[in-house]
């Protein structure tokens, strides 16, 4: 699978035509490799425009709502966020994929 593809046409297909226009939201959505806070078995639906079971009984976010509710946040500065998850295992799991990205990690909270 050309997980590359699957996020350019995400893109091209979803965030744009949906009027997400912050180039710092779309430039984000550009490297972050969604298909790796998905488990393998639904991988091929990370870039989809619809809800993505992650286990625990959780769901990540269809890509269009979370750019515009990212958008909508209007970010101008770096920013500094709690723990993302109440699940421990979830959160362990990607707590190792997010520092193998490009996230810095401060303490018990992640910078972007």
């Amino acid at each position: 699978m050309d997980y590359a593809i699957l996020r350019k046409r995400m893109l091209e297909e979803q965030l744009i035509p949906g009027g997400i226009t912050n180039q710092r939201v779309l430039d984000a959505f550009r490297k972050i490799e969604r298909h790796k806070f998905i488990p393998e078995e639904m991988r091929t639906s990370a870039y989809a425009d619809f809800p993505v079971p992650i286990g625990e009984g959780q769901t990540i976010s269809q890509p269009y709502i979370v750019a515009l509710m990212t958008e909508c946040l209007d970010l101008t500065e770096l920013l500094s966020l709690p723990p993302l998850l109440t699940y421990p295992r979830l959160s362990l799991n990607n707590q190792t994929k997010m520092e193998n990205l490009f996230y810095q990690k401060a303490g018990d909270s992640a910078k972007f």
